[in-house]
């Protein structure tokens, strides 16, 4: 009965419900996210010399990054997802073999290279990182992406234009987006790594001077 109630609230309020879902998962994602890459940083600050952590020296939260990701799976889930999902299911009505993998593959070169590159380059400029280093970093990143993004959203593109309901569908897809945006996050790690390189360089230039 309970469920059968979220079911007919879902299917009353589309945007609305899609749009809770999509805050509450992306933010619990990036909320994860975080914890990992403070954890990584402290890791390396004892094996290593300091390094400066994404989250700021004792800093565990960055709220701002927390909201503003929760403000992307809401647009995401409300929006853009279903919006998505119809287009597609008005191309490709079936739900054989063919016209799923059609569906499923367009999905991925369109939606997901958009909202990979959107989620990546917004990360990267709300730590700070200059917008010429951004956008290098997204050039560089985007191949090894959508290569992992076929590999884990062509399955679940199949499950989901083959067995998943219309009106359910935004939901579960926020679902695997959240674990998804948790993994984008990780790879901002990346920065640090080259600006680390940079001070290394940098300080060999120095003591070589």
């Amino acid at each position: 009965m309970f469920v059968r109630k979220i079911l007919g609230y879902i299917k009353g309020h589309p945007t609305l419900s899609h749009g809770i879902v999509g805050f509450t998962l992306f933010s619990s994602s990036d909320c994860l996210a975080q914890l990992m890459e403070s954890a990584k940083s402290e890791y390396k600050s004892n094996k290593s010399l300091p390094q400066r952590s994404f989250l700021g020296k004792n800093e565990r939260f960055d709220a701002h990054r927390l909201l503003s990701a929760g403000v992307i799976g809401a647009f995401l889930g409300g929006i853009v997802y279903p919006l998505a999902y119809k287009r597609l299911d008005k191309l490709w009505g079936g739900t054989d073999f063919v016209s799923v993998a059609k569906k499923s593959i367009i999905e991925i070169f369109t939606v997901g290279i958009f909202v990979n590159s959107v989620s990546i380059g917004a990360r990267g400029l709300m730590v700070g990182h200059n917008t010429d280093d951004v956008i290098s970093h997204v050039k560089e990143e985007m191949p090894m992406v959508t290569f992992n993004d076929a590999r884990i959203w062509g399955p679940y593109n199949m499950i989901a234009f083959g067995f998943i309901p219309a009106y359910i569908r935004p939901a579960t897809t926020c679902f695997m987006e959240a674990m998804w945006q948790t993994y984008i996050s990780l790879r901002s790690n990346a920065y640090e790594k080259e600006t680390c390189n940079l001070l290394k360089d940098s300080n060999l230039d120095i003591s070589i001077g």
